[in-house]
């Protein structure tokens, strides 16, 4: 049953957006607009000052159908759940952990921290003992040091 609302609302849906495309392009504009293209005036289609109206209250009509069916397929899509809101859900978690050791009274449930394993630490600037010492690439250049700039002569003629 769900499922053929679900149908009926989206073919509403659909024609209601074609309709609103159409009558948006009869109404006219500054240049006259789509109602233009079938003789005359687009006021004379509808009659001399019933044009405009008329096609004003299709154009709301048809807006307030399209808005309606997008609310209600909105409402459809969504599965129903118990919870209305995201307060009564936290209140419902919270209502949970707090009966949870109610339920389990009397069982022992205390968590005791692991033995850790007792290890030397080496400190981390000396190399391990048997581990061999690292040598430098033999290609490599020596570093060069910075060169220091030369004091400032002084002016000869002082």
């Amino acid at each position: 049953m769900t499922e053929a609302i679900g149908v009926f609302f989206s073919i509403l849906h659909v024609v209601a957006a074609v309709i609103i495309i159409l009558v948006v392009l009869l109404q006219p504009g500054k240049s006259g607009g789509l109602g233009l293209s079938f003789g005359g005036s687009s006021q004379t289609i509808f009659g001399a000052s019933g044009g405009v109206t008329f096609l004003a209250k299709v154009t709301i009509a048809s807006v307030v159908i399209f808005m309606s069916t997008s609310i209600i397929l909105s409402y459809l899509s969504h599965p129903q759940s118990g919870v209305k809101s995201v307060i009564e859900e936290v209140q419902q978690q919270e209502e949970a952990a707090a009966a949870a050791p109610e339920e389990g009274a009397g069982i022992d449930t205390a968590v005791q921290p692991a033995a850790e394993p007792k290890t030397e630490q080496q400190p981390l600037d000396a190399p391990a003992a048997d581990a061999p010492a690292e040598a430098a690439p033999a290609d490599a250049a020596p570093a060069k040091e910075a060169a220091q700039p030369a004091a400032p002569a002084e002016p000869a003629g002082n």
